[in-house]
């Protein structure tokens, strides 16, 4: 059997951002691109608040 570099989670979302990113830059357009990372970090520090935010009533209600 093939050796497993990544979990398939990781796997998806590489490849999840590498169409996004790939789809993004077929029209040459600065804007479009700097959208899309203002956005993709948007998206990232949302999850990440949520995440610690989840973290954070576990620990509060001793779950």
């Amino acid at each position: 059997s093939q050796p497993k570099p990544h979990p398939p989670q990781v796997c998806t979302l590489n490849a999840y951002l590498y169409t996004t990113i790939t789809c993004h830059q077929r029209p040459p357009d600065p804007t479009a691109a700097s959208t899309t990372v203002i956005l993709s970090l948007m998206t990232f520090v949302r999850g990440a608040y949520i995440l610690t935010d989840v973290t954070r009533h576990k620990s509060k209600y001793g779950m």
